[in-house]
């Protein structure tokens, strides 16, 4: 199984100085160590350390003249305020590189608008998940990131097979909550470490997540992501694969990085 990550690799501001992030980094760790090949298509520095990466890692890196570079700041329940300080250039569908093997899954992740809204033309055959927060964002002069109305959703979501993103992505509007959820088969809105909301065709479900210490939450939504489209590319059931995603991204909290990151045997062994 080929998942393939099309997104900005990010470089996160930390006390020790910068670290790898960024979507195609979290979630194709995550589903790197669920045994899927994994393929990453990118645009950074051409020298952007990328040697966190899981081994056999495919990137298809698209030169930059500078990175993504986010600082996050957390409070004590895990709700955080991201800055944004230098943008990468975007990703062009006219610059999708040949794959040997075509994706099964072709997991759109955009941070700052940086991944066009028809990317999927690249790859027709692939069963399309989508993270949309990065078409959610406004950037504010001193690089604060805060949610906007995403008023292309109509044009993307009815084309996906499934959509995962957070209710912090929409300012915990309930009704913008609603809005995405019905323009797409399956959406799933999590919700911290409180019960994520699925939706199934418009019908809701309530799935409870598990009990977490946190250590270090950035990135935790982006395994959740790959968690699920993983899994539910795998089993076609999608309850269940949100509950496989919820172990994965509260495991992956209790450790620094992608140190907590879980292999699926790990995973359904704690199931």
């Amino acid at each position: 199984m080929h998942y393939v990550l099309v997104g900005t690799f990010t470089k996160d501001i930390t006390l020790n100085g910068y670290t790898l992030g960024g979507t195609v980094f979290y979630s194709g760790v995550q589903a790197r160590r669920l045994g899927w090949d994994v393929s990453v298509i990118s645009t950074a520095e051409s020298d952007i350390d990328l040697s966190s990466l899981e081994p056999n890692t495919k990137v298809y890196l698209q030169a930059s003249a500078e990175s993504s570079i986010f600082k996050n700041v957390y409070d004590a329940d895990g709700n955080r305020v991201q800055y944004l300080s230098a943008k990468a250039d975007p990703i062009t569908v006219e610059n999708a590189p040949h794959l040997p093997t075509p994706p099964d899954v072709l997991h759109l992740g955009p941070l700052v608008n940086e991944v066009p809204l028809d990317y999927g033309r690249a790859f027709p055959n692939a069963k399309i998940g989508v993270t949309p927060q990065g078409w959610m964002r406004s950037i504010a002069p001193d690089g604060k990131v805060t949610p906007r109305r995403w008023e292309e959703a109509e044009q993307l979501l009815p084309t996906v097979w499934a959509c995962v993103f957070s209710e912090e992505d929409v300012g915990y509007d309930e009704d913008e909550i609603k809005r995405l959820a019905t323009l797409c088969p399956v959406s799933v809105c999590t919700r911290n470490l409180s019960a994520a909301s699925l939706f199934v065709d418009g019908k809701r479900y309530e799935v409870p997540t598990v009990p977490a210490k946190i250590v270090e939450p950035t990135g935790a939504g982006d395994v959740f992501a790959a968690a699920f489209f993983a899994r539910y590319a795998e089993t076609d059931e999608p309850e269940q694969s949100v509950r496989f995603a919820h172990l994965a991204a509260g495991k992956s909290i209790e450790g620094h990085g992608v140190s907590r990151v879980l292999t699926r045997e790990q995973i359904l062994e704690l199931l």
